[in-house]
């Protein structure tokens, strides 16, 4: 009977295999695509559940520092309420096209680079690296991009 933490039989070496299944994962990956790659699936399977959590988590981050905002601006410059909500109204839209342009101008030029790193089929090692590294960036500016305009609509 094989006992390992408390754990025997079946289960004992269940845990075993899935523990060494593990190190073979994280010895072949960077955690980084690991934690990638268990978000890809967490997102697949908990999709509606989890962009809601988020979305209603940074809905309420972006009204707590609103608040704060408009607080600051009254209080410092001697406003009404109405004035600090217009002008953290548009203090926040500019900043968030101003993003948004800075998130989509990066998202294309990575996708030039990663298209010209393809069409030329060097069979660098440094190459290959780096180009594993900027389709991870990519992809996750792209989904960065498909989150923001989801939240907006």
């Amino acid at each position: 009977m094989l006992i390992r933490g408390g754990q025997s039989g079946m289960m004992g070496r269940f845990s075993v295999k899935l523990n060494n299944l593990l190190f073979w994962i994280k010895a072949k990956m960077d955690e980084r695509m690991v934690l990638l790659m268990a978000g890809s699936i967490v997102i697949m399977l908990y999709g509606d559940v989890v962009l809601g959590w988020i979305g209603s988590l940074l809905h309420y981050a972006i009204e707590v520092l609103e608040l704060g905002l408009e607080h600051l601006i009254e209080a410092t410059f001697h406003v009404s309420q109405r004035t600090a909500q217009i002008l953290t109204a548009w203090t926040g839209l500019f900043l968030f096209l101003l993003l948004g342009w800075f998130i989509f101008r990066k998202t294309v030029s990575l996708f030039r680079e990663w298209i010209a790193l393809r069409s030329d089929r060097l069979n660098l090692h440094q190459t290959r690296i780096s180009n594993r590294q900027r389709l991870a960036i990519c992809a996750s500016l792209l989904i960065a991009v498909i989150l923001a305009i989801y939240f907006q609509f």
